[in-house]
């Protein structure tokens, strides 16, 4: 992922990314043609940067989660064209609210195979932005 991070501009990253989002759609073809669209609440200091959504049916749930508005999130956080949009540095404290009982279990980030616990406070859940964006600048998770 790093080399196709770092040479983003050949188009790599983009077939990439499509193969894999169209491999977990082929696999769980129902929620994506089916399943309840469900708007996800976004906090914290870049919460204007990013757009996040999740799909669910009875058999489980898909949370995308992408930046937007990058040239101004970059001009924000004083960022140069050569530093990456992962990690905490570029999303501080930046996180997905999760609504009650939309996830209940562990995550696999189809893009980067990587597992994700949502955090959880009482009866809320969240997903640490930079921490799903920690190799990736983009994400999308399935339940397993």
């Amino acid at each position: 992922l790093g080399e196709l991070w770092t040479a983003r501009r050949d188009g790599r990253i983009k077939l990439f990314a499509m193969a894999r989002a169209l491999r977990a759609r082929r696999a769980r073809r129902h929620l994506f043609e089916r399943g309840e669209y469900v708007p996800l609440r976004l906090l914290g200091p870049q919460a204007a940067h990013l757009f996040a959504f999740a799909r669910r049916d009875a058999d489980g749930v898909a949370i995308t989660c992408v930046p937007r508005l990058v040239a101004s999130l970059a001009v924000a956080r004083q960022l140069d064209s050569t530093v990456s949009l992962t990690g905490p540095d570029a999303w501080g404290d930046s996180a997905i609210e999760l609504p009650d009982g939309l996830v209940t279990t562990t995550m696999r980030d189809v893009f980067t195979g990587r597992t994700i616990e949502p955090h959880r406070a009482g009866a809320a859940a969240t997903l640490d932005v930079g921490e799903i964006f920690r190799d990736f600048p983009f994400t999308l998770l399935v339940t397993r």
